[in-house]
């Protein structure tokens, strides 16, 4: 969520396209299950000349889950599990941003996911900001990391056969909004 560079503040919009999340959990102890989330929308506000004023609110839609396989997808849906029925979102809305040595940033916020609300805090491990060519929008891409125990959403079943930590990755591209996307930009 850091910048290096001058940017005005301004809010931005995530690139569904290039924008993924997605969780490792093991699996019988043996290999980890991979599941994507497809569906992303959301709205950032970016202040670079005081990062730990940026904000963020993604939503994922539930049913936008992929695990590999159909099968495993649907149950993975059922009320058992992420109940997509009930909870057709996933949302995460950031609380704070903070300096994690150097360059690096903390974000800390409320994640939701099956009805429950717990605060997670995902690592800022990579970014860079660009024009690029074909939308000529500037954007901005951002890989982030977290670890959380699936059992402090409801997520409980299987316990000695599914994991409890699960690994978080999301990585996502902002564009700035198409009323700020003619502005101009320094790096």
């Amino acid at each position: 969520f850091g910048f290096a560079g001058s940017l005005s503040a301004a809010e931005w919009e995530i690139d569904p396209a290039h924008s993924n999340v997605l969780f490792f959990v093991a699996h019988y102890d043996l290999a980890r299950s991979v599941g994507r989330f497809g569906q992303i929308e959301g709205e950032f506000e970016i202040d670079p000349d005081d990062p730990t004023r940026n904000q963020a609110h993604v939503r994922i839609a539930t049913v936008s889950l992929d695990m590999g396989d159909a099968r495993f997808t649907q149950t993975m849906l059922e009320s058992d599990w992420f109940d997509a029925e009930a909870h057709p979102r996933i949302e995460f809305r950031s609380t704070q941003v903070t300096p994690h040595g150097d360059g690096h940033w903390l974000l800390q916020g409320d994640l939701q996911v099956a009805g429950q609300t717990r605060p997670v805090t995902l690592e800022l491990q990579r970014y860079r900001c660009a024009t690029p060519p074909f939308t000529g929008r500037f954007s901005c891409g951002y890989s982030l990391v977290g670890t959380l125990d699936r059992r402090d959403f409801g997520l409980d079943r299987f316990k000695r056969w599914v994991g409890h930590e699960v690994e978080l990755r999301i990585e996502i591209e902002l564009q700035r909004e198409r009323s700020n996307a003619g502005s101009k930009h320094r790096r």
